[in-house]
């Protein structure tokens, strides 16, 4: 989790600091966070409405779809159905319907390029409130056949049912707040050394 930085150039006081805080990191003291894990099995008997990585969507229309900048349908990254999920987890503050992940095929950043500057043109998060559907499996996939889309470039290949746990992990560096909580950290074991940078400690060390 830790991209450790060569400090030798720094002063001993400041050398200290550091070593003070990657200790501190290393022993489990930034947040642990509640998660629900995924377990991943191949898929073998599909169901339209099953939580999975891949596989045939939930659709209630062809049109529902999502398409990306040159107007080629979205590929699913992932679906979840919020009924699957642990009783006890309180992540998710709704527990009913299906929270789709759709992707382009044809953008290699698969949405997330800089110069779509937050627009999310290229992926798509959709949310069924009330899965119900006359389209069976077997109908959605061959209208997804018929489309004879171009799937080489997506990040996986096959399709995966899903199984979730509930579990605790460590708060990362993808977080949203990670960079606040490191900082507090680095603050409360050095007072000495206190920074006020609304940014990563670990990338401004050296």
């Amino acid at each position: 989790m830790l991209n450790i930085q060569d400090v030798s150039h720094l002063s001993k006081k400041e050398q200290k600091a550091y070593n003070r805080f990657v200790e501190s990191v290393e022993n489990g003291n930034l947040p642990v966070l509640p998660c629900i894990e995924m377990v991943l099995k191949e898929m073998k008997e599909e169901t339209l409405n099953q939580s999975k990585i891949g596989g045939m969507p939930f659709l209630k229309s062809f049109k529902d779809i999502p398409l990306d900048e040159n107007n080629v349908p979205m590929v699913l990254l992932a679906q979840i159905n919020l009924d699957n999920l642990p009783e006890q987890q309180e992540l998710f503050p709704v527990k009913e319907g299906i929270l789709q992940f759709w992707i382009s095929s044809e953008d290699q950043m698969y949405g997330m390029s800089e110069n779509l500057k937050g627009n999310n043109i290229n992926s798509r998060l959709v949310y069924i409130k009330e899965p119900i559907t006359d389209l069976s499996l077997e109908n959605i996939q061959a209208h997804l056949k018929s489309l004879d889309a171009d799937n080489e470039d997506i990040p996986f290949s096959g399709a995966f049912s899903i199984e979730f746990r509930l579990s605790k992990q460590t708060i990362t560096c993808t977080d949203y707040k990670y960079d606040e909580d490191v900082l507090a950290l680095w603050n409360k074991v050095n007072p000495s050394f206190a920074l006020k940078f609304n940014h990563s400690i670990i990338n401004n060390s050296s």
